[in-house]
């Protein structure tokens, strides 16, 4: 006797759910890498496991091909995040990447296992042993039931409401019952045993029936008793039942029988575990057909000599639920790096837009007599100002921020133009920073003409990227216009087509 499925399902996710609590144990002293405000108490100890899965990773390395994809994936991470977060330290940036993206899946995890261990455990507490099944009564609905045998799984049993004995039941019904498996076998040996076509009479001398037959399992056996999967073709074979109706009429009104014939075709690769499940399930149907004419049967005790136990009550889906939310989690935690990506995009193209109008803003200031190191100072306050009164985030602006603080903590000039320029990682800001170097020593004057010339390219630059980004935006509604054109094609036609069949 095994210990059921039931069973293993629910130790299955309650391991689970230790692991998770051994992980919090360990990981207690963690730190969260959030804001304050994000930090809600619920998230902590998903949040400390997550880093604490991560930094260990991070710091792990074996060397071989897969330590080296892993870590040119890491080193593109890194220069990425300091694209986007600039003033944030790198390593400390990645782990806190990492750890949202692990903190999502485990949260996913942790929340289908324990759904899926009261899943398990509601149905395991809803399941008991039974001999008996109750029918309902004459007239009811017939009931799908779900039995559960401890060994050797699920069977779906419907199971027909009670019939009433009818006085005129003819006795030659049964014996007709009785003589037909030896009639029906033909040149087989028997039903269990069939590799040739079976003989189905339409009527037996001496009965009054008119036979009429039906396969039940058309995909193994058909309605004129022929094997689908004949003996000399490759396809497996398996159990099947056909199900015979006599029908008679008599003066008064319609005497119909049914009874069911478990027809087996022979198949030497079936597995002693499947061949168990089919001997079972065809003593299920013998017991529930038996008994039509009583308000409840008796379940079989064994079944090919094997001794059976059922159990009732709907088998969970506590499995389907955590590989779902398993996939789901898997798919958002790979969605994180697109969404990664579609940031670093967003950042070239809003970095693009804003180009033009740093450049015209440093001829105003030199054409004013400020310093190009004070012209950058007072963008840089500028945009400071604004951002503290709830003004949009830049990235072009932050970059000129961050250079400022290089300026202030005594970095030279040339070296923080060479900086920005490598960190905003475009053709236009690097061509910028090159002609910034260039002009230090030459003063105000010359620099002033070179930027007045690469502002007016700029501003072609900026209309041809707002002529583009127009084109993108007509692409991106085509979809919705071709929606609409088939939905108005639909109404005109419909009314149309519905008018001239009248």
């Amino acid at each position: 006797m095994g210990i059921g499925y039931g069973k293993i399902r629910l130790i299955l996710f309650g391991g689970i759910l230790v692991i998770f609590a051994v992980g919090f144990l360990l990981t207690r002293k963690e730190q969260l890498l959030l804001p304050r405000e994000e930090a809600a108490w619920y998230r902590r100890p998903v949040r400390r496991l997550a880093v604490g899965i991560c930094r260990r990773l991070l710091r792990s390395g074996t060397g071989g091909a897969a330590s080296r994809l892993t870590a040119a994936r890491r080193k593109r991470l890194e220069e990425d995040l300091r694209v986007l977060y600039p003033r944030k330290n790198a390593k400390r940036s990645l782990i806190s990447y990492e750890a949202g993206k692990a903190e999502l899946l485990l949260t996913v995890l942790l929340a289908a296992a324990a759904a899926s261990f009261l899943t398990a455990a509601q149905g395991l507490s809803e399941r008991k042993e039974t001999e008996v099944i109750e029918r309902e009564s004459a007239g009811g609905k017939a009931q799908q039931i779900r039995l559960t045998e401890q060994q050797y799984g699920d069977f779906d049993i419907t199971v027909e409401p009670l019939r009433l004995t009818k006085e005129q039941l003819e006795v030659e019904a049964e014996k007709l019952f009785r003589i037909l498996p030896g009639v029906m076998a033909g040149d087989n040996s028997d039903l269990a045993h069939v590799s040739t076509a079976l003989a189905l009479p339409s009527s037996v001398e001496g009965s009054p029936f008119e036979l009429v037959w039906e396969s039940v399992t058309p995909d193994v056996i058909s309605s004129r008793g022929e094997p689908v999967f004949a003996p000399d073709r490759d396809e497996p074979r398996r159990n099947g039942v056909l199900q015979m109706t006599a029908a008679a009429q008599s003066a008064e009104n319609m005497c119909r029988f049914v009874h069911a014939f478990d027809v087996t075709v022979e198949d030497p690769g079936v597995s002693a575990e499947e061949q168990a499940q089919l001997r079972i399930a065809g003593a299920l149907r013998k017991a529930e057909e038996e008994s039509r004419t009583k308000a409840a049967f008796r379940l079989p005790a064994e079944a090919g000599g094997v001794r059976l136990t059922f159990l009732t009550g709907e088998s969970d889906a506590s499995v389907p639920l955590f590989l779902a939310a398993l996939i789901a989690g898997v798919a958002l935690f790979f969605g994180k790096d697109h969404d990664l990506r579609s940031k670093i995009g967003s950042r070239e193209r809003q970095m693009a837009v804003d180009y033009p109008q740093i450049v015209s803003k440093l001829v105003l200031y030199l054409g004013a007599g400020v310093s190009m190191r004070g012209a950058f100072a007072k963008i840089a306050e500028a945009y400071r100002s604004g951002a503290m009164r709830g003004g949009e985030e830049r990235y072009a602006y932050e970059e000129i921020v961050l250079m400022c603080h290089e300026l202030d903590s005594g970095i030279s000039e040339a070296s923080a133009y060479a900086h920005f320029g490598l960190r905003c990682r475009s053709r236009r800001y690097t061509k910028l920073c090159s002609l910034l170097t260039q002009n230090l020593r030459r003063g105000n004057d010359a620099l002033l003409a070179a930027l007045q010339e690469e502002a007016q390219e700029a501003g072609e630059y900026r209309r041809l990227l707002a002529k583009q980004m127009g084109e993108e935006a007509g692409t991106k509604l085509l979809a919705p216009m071709m929606i609409m054109l088939t939905v108005t094609l639909v109404m005109i036609m419909v009314p149309a087509y519905i008018g001239f069949q009248m």
